[in-house]
């Protein structure tokens, strides 16, 4: 179970920005070309980060990929809290995408641990569950910022305050698979 936990983690992060961005827009003054290349960048980190992940699989197996690699972008998903301009705000979006290379960490994990007849079952439930993290993240970060605001913080403060609920989750679903 952790490893589809820790790619729900990474997702939950990864997508963390999408429901905020209309607070995100008015307080950094993002124009919809920043907006729409901070999301291609979060994507386009994943790219690269898949091809090298395969190998880091193969050579260091799958728990110790996933955990590094959680582990390493966690930090960009925290200075998310502190872009102040639509170049920090695309730099975090950028190195967050990268953690989404734990699908193959994942995939390469289920396929390791299952036999033939079920191994198909067990990926397809494994990335199920990990995506489901992309759609989970757009109901708990609008409710993690409302509390926030709901207790006194400025809505300019409490979108900040509320990346660190993912990435504090990311960060512990490492330490998780690490043990």
């Amino acid at each position: 179970h952790l490893s589809w936990v820790q790619f729900f983690a990474c997702f939950v992060s990864t997508f963390a920005a999408p429901p905020l961005l209309p607070i995100i827009r008015d307080n950094l003054d993002l124009t919809a070309t920043d907006i729409g290349n901070a999301g291609i960048a979060a994507v386009s980190g994943a790219v690269f980060a898949r091809v090298a992940m395969g190998t880091a699989c193969d050579l260091f197996g799958p728990r110790l990929a996933s955990a590094s690699l959680t582990l390493l972008t966690a930090p960009a998903v925290y200075l998310s809290a502190i872009a102040n301009n639509h170049v920090a705000f695309f730099l975090a979006r950028f190195f967050t995408g990268f953690s989404l290379a734990t699908f193959v960490s994942t995939q390469f994990w289920m396929s390791s641990m299952f036999s033939p007849p079920v191994v198909g079952r067990a990926n397809g439930i494994a990335a199920g569950w990990g995506n489901l993290g992309g759609g989970a993240t757009q109901l708990i970060m609008p409710l993690v910022y409302d509390l926030i605001t709901k207790m006194g913080s400025t809505s300019f403060t409490a979108w900040r305050i509320a990346f660190f609920i993912p990435a504090l989750f990311q960060t512990l679903s490492a330490f998780a698979v690490l043990l």
